[in-house]
């Protein structure tokens, strides 16, 4: 199938305010050397760029790009858009590789690939290196690092689950819209560190 064909279907998958397309040639050599390099899980061509409209907490409407798998970018995008529907606060939406490892999470970014090593197991891939994860607004919603504090720094005060400014809830619309197309939570782990600000595809592709 050619590029122009499958953009267009990834268009005619997801409805505004979401646009689905494949990489483009300046976001792959973005990307070579930092979000993805050789040895990582999928190939550049197994990804899309998702675009979305989302409400920032300034109140007021932006534009950012996830990265995700191509077999999930259609339901990403629907996810996002039905979010910004909702009204839910994110702060940033950008690329991994603009900012690098922990630094994304410092200024919390949301964000969705990158070929890492999972900090909970560094012998495996992170599933964001499936291109099957994204993590949102990382400093409201921080991960307990095992036999560390909240990561990252700084974020211990947004830990408790209060219903704050862009903190994802149990029982919100965040959880619903991501768990309506099969996506789990790292803030229901029963078996490791809560990771509030994590969601990923329960099946690889």
């Amino acid at each position: 199938m050619k590029i122009a064909t499958v953009a267009l279907a990834f268009a005619l998958a997801v409805s505004a305010p979401a646009q689905v397309a494949p990489l483009t040639l300046e976001a792959r050599t973005a990307m070579t050397g930092k979000s993805w390099k050789a040895g990582c899980p999928v190939p550049l061509e197994d990804l899309a760029a998702v675009t979305v409209k989302y409400l920032g907490f300034d109140q007021l409407t932006h534009e950012g790009t996830l990265v995700v798998h191509k077999r999930m970018a259609a339901e990403v995008a629907q996810i996002l858009a039905g979010l910004y529907e909702a009204r839910f606060p994110i702060h940033r939406i950008g690329a991994w590789e603009d900012y690098g490892p922990g630094k994304y999470a410092e200024q919390d970014v949301t964000v969705g690939f990158y070929c890492e090593r999972a900090d909970d197991a560094p012998n495996q891939w992170s599933s964001h290196a499936y291109g099957m994860a994204i993590d949102i607004n990382p400093l409201e919603n921080p991960f307990r690092n095992p036999g560390k504090p909240w990561w990252p720094a700084g974020s211990s005060d947004f830990a408790v689950r209060d219903g704050g400014r862009g903190k994802v809830m149990p029982d919100g619309k965040v959880v619903a819209a991501f768990s309506r197309y099969g996506w789990d939570w790292g803030g229901l782990y029963t078996g490791g560190e809560k990771d509030y600000m994590h969601f990923n595809k329960i099946r690889r592709p």
